[in-house]
C-alpha cells in the first residue's frame, strides 16, 4: 500500500502472512516526527517499510549516548534540534534532503536472519539495490572505527560505503515482538557543520564521507525517497508473495 507525502493513513488492511503490512512514505518530515514514526511502526510489530525525506538540519543520538555530548551541546547552542533514536550507535548530523529508511520485521518473519545483529547486508539489501539503480555501486562494510562520536566513522555495526566512503549507515532496536532496522542515506554534506559538531576536519570528510550529490545524483529527494520505499518493501516480502 504506497503512501504519498503527508499522508496520515499509512496502514494497510488485512495483509497476508509475511506481506508488508505498512508502507509509509513521509515526503517531508522533521527529525523528531521521523523518530516518532519509526517507534510507531515498531510498536505495531507488523512487517513494515518506511522512508522519510528530512526537511530540517538536526543531530540524532543513539539510545545510550549521554545527553551532554559535545555534538548535542553545539547543536543546541546553534538552535539545531537534537533527537534521540531508539537504536544504537552514537551521533549523526542530518541535513535537509537526507533520506531516512527503516524496516520492521516481526520476530517470526521468514526473512529475519537468526544472526540479525550482523546481517546488515541482508537487511539493507533494498538500499544497495536503490543505489545500484542510480549507477552507484555500494556495499555494507566493516566500520571505520576512527571517530567514536560520529556514527558513520565509529567502531560499531556496519556502514554503507561507495568506494570506501560512507554514504549512509544503519542501527537496530529489538523488542520481544519485532526488530527495527533503521538507517539513512546522505543527500549532501556540510563540511563546516561536521567540523563544528564532530570536529571532523576537511581531510576526514573528503577521505571517508560521500553523498548522493557527490555521486552526481540530480533527482530531488522526494522522487528518490519514493523509489527507495518500493525497493525496501520488495526486500522484506518473501519471494512467494511478490
Amino acid at each position: 500500500m504506497p503512501v504519498g507525502p503527508g499522508s496520515a493513513s499509512p496502514w494497510a488492511v488485512d495483509p497476508m502472512p509475511g506481506e508488508v503490512a505498512v508502507r509509509w512514505y513521509d515526503g517531508r518530515i522533521d527529525a523528531q516526527t521521523n523518530v516518532d514514526h519509526d517507534e510507531a511502526i515498531l510498536r505495531s510489530a507488523q512487517t513494515a517499510a518506511r522512508v522519510g525525506v528530512l526537511i530540517n538540519i538536526s543531530v540524532s543520538l543513539g539510545v545510550a549516548e549521554p545527553d551532554g555530548v559535545p555534538a548535542a551541546a553545539t547543536a543546541r547552542r546553534l538552535g539545531i534540534p537534537v533527537v534521540r533514536r531508539a537504536t544504537g550507535g552514537t551521533g549523526l548530523l542530518h541535513l535537509d534532503g537526507d533520506l531516512t529508511w527503516s524496516i520492521v520485521l516481526p520476530r517470526h518473519h521468514p526473512l529475519l536472519p537468526k544472526d540479525f545483529v550482523h546481517a546488515y547486508s541482508a537487511l539493507g539489501a533494498g538500499v544497495v539495490r536503490f543505489l545500484a539503480e542510480l549507477d552507484i555501486e555500494a556495499e555494507w562494510s566493516r566500520p571505520f572505527g576512527i571517530v567514536d562520536s560520529f556514527c558513520l566513522l565509529g567502531p560499531r555495526g556496519q556502514v554503507l560505503t561507495v568506494n570506501h566512503h560512507a554514504i549512509g549507515g544503519a542501527a537496530q532496536h529489538v523488542t520481544r515482538t519485532a526488530l527495527l532496522h533503521q538507517g539513512m542515506v546522505s543527500y549532501r554534506l556540510d563540511g563546516d557543520l561536521l567540523h563544528r559538531m564532530f570536529d571532523l576536519d576537511e581531510r576526514l570528510v573528503s577521505r571517508y564521507l560521500t553523498s548522493l550529490r557527490d555521486q552526481g545524483v540530480a533527482e530531488p529527494p522526494h522522487v528518490l525517497g519514493a523509489r527507495l520505499l518500493e525497493l525496501l518493501s520488495e526486500s522484506v516480502t518473501p519471494p512467494a508473495l511478490e
